[in-house]
């Protein structure tokens, strides 16, 4: 099943933001609870992190956005000229 995930904050009458990419719910393994399943990220694009407080994430989610950033980086940079290789590693930087 490809769903989307469409997390968002919005604060009326000040700002809102949406990330939005499309996920694929795929077999994961089977355990003796039973069958599980997990996501795969189908969407490829950087997110942008410019407004982002770094000191706001947790280990666990800035290891995830800068783990994402890397398999964008990898599966797309390879189709890209020089240039727009450049533009996206910088995109796709490690968060410290």
């Amino acid at each position: 099943m490809l769903i989307s995930d469409e997390p968002a904050v919005y604060r009326e009458g000040e700002y809102g933001f949406r990330t939005e990419n499309l996920i694929l719910c795929v077999d994961d393994r089977e355990t003796g609870h039973g069958r599980f399943l997990k996501f795969e990220t189908v969407t490829l694009c950087y997110i942008d992190t410019s407004l982002i407080d770094v000191s706001l994430l947790e280990e666990r989610q800035l290891k995830w956005l800068n783990d994402y950033h890397e398999t964008v980086y990898k599966l797309l940079s390879g189709h890209l000229d020089q240039d727009v290789r450049k533009w996206l590693r910088m995109k796709t930087a490690p968060l410290k």
